[in-house]
């Protein structure tokens, strides 16, 4: 395991990695600001879009989308312009959009939580290219980690608050769900499954908020690997460099204490980087 980049975030997630550009996206969401860090140059620049951010993946017709307090925006990394262009959950104030990811088709798949954690007050949306958001899985609490299994028919889900992860059944063409079931229920009594990232075998690998790990799970549910880290706030994976054999691995240290930051954790906040020994998968594009 590395230091890829000691960002000292408050709550960095969202890690997707841009083939094209080589380089990692990432969001810190409490201060608005999505990321662009190149791993070979160890740089890192960031744009503020004025909200808090959960989400961030690469458009098909180049620049980003990204899912913000509002509903979804429009951003450009190299000018730093945003345009708010479909609003999600006007209704609902005290809810922002958080972990999202795209499909094979370049739908964005992303869900809302509210910010003082109210159980069951978010949802899990698709949103198409023509920027129809419709509500596919509510109610839900802490709207988490998600991704496919590599031939695209399994979805898997987390909800933070049940301690666990689901499978449904995924229809790629029309992005329906159906079937869902608990494939894994998380150890432990406080820490919570958060970002995840599918590998080419089709196992799991997820971040432990207050774990202080990241854990590889089989399609089966069989936990086989342990990524012991130096943060207790994990928050997400994402596979990354020229041939997706690198996992980096977001972290947060908004809530610890200056002492806790001094003393036990000083890299909270800090992105890494460790060999997985299996490659990941190329993330998918937003269509629209």
């Amino acid at each position: 395991m590395e230091v890829a980049l000691e960002a000292a975030a408050e709550l960095a997630e969202s890690p997707w990695w841009d083939t094209e550009r080589a380089e990692l996206l990432w969001v810190d969401i409490p201060k608005g600001e999505i990321h662009h860090f190149d791993p070979a140059s160890g740089t890192d620049h960031s744009i503020t879009v004025g909200q808090p951010v959960g989400t961030v993946v690469g458009r098909r017709s180049g620049g980003v989308v990204c899912a913000v307090r509002d509903g979804i925006g429009y951003a450009d990394l190299e000018t730093g312009a945003f345009e708010l262009v479909a609003p999600v959950e006007a209704d609902r104030a005290s809810n922002r959009m958080n972990d999202g990811a795209c499909d094979a088709n370049g739908r964005l798949w992303v869900g809302t939580m509210n910010a003082d954690l109210v159980p069951g007050a978010g949802s899990l949306y698709r949103v198409s290219a023509d920027l129809a958001a419709d509500r596919m899985i509510s109610p839900v609490s802490i709207s988490n980690g998600l991704d496919w299994s590599p031939d695209g028919r399994t979805f898997y889900y987390v909800d933070s608050l049940t301690r666990q992860i689901d499978a449904y059944d995924f229809e790629p063409g029309t992005g329906t769900l159906r079937r869902r079931r608990t494939l894994v229920k998380t150890p432990g009594l406080v820490a919570t499954p958060d970002g995840m990232a599918v590998d080419a075998e089709g196992c799991l690998w997820v971040a432990m908020w207050e774990g202080g790990s990241v854990l590889r799970y089989s399609p089966a549910g069989e936990l086989l690997t342990v990524v012991d880290l130096p943060v207790t706030r994990v928050t997400s994976v994402a596979f990354g460099g020229a041939r997706l054999d690198q996992l980096f691995i977001t972290s947060a240290r908004a809530g610890l204490t200056s002492e806790q930051l001094m003393h036990d954790e000083p890299l909270a906040g800090a992105i890494f980087a460790v060999d997985p020994h299996v490659t990941g998968l190329a993330p998918h594009r937003f269509a629209g």
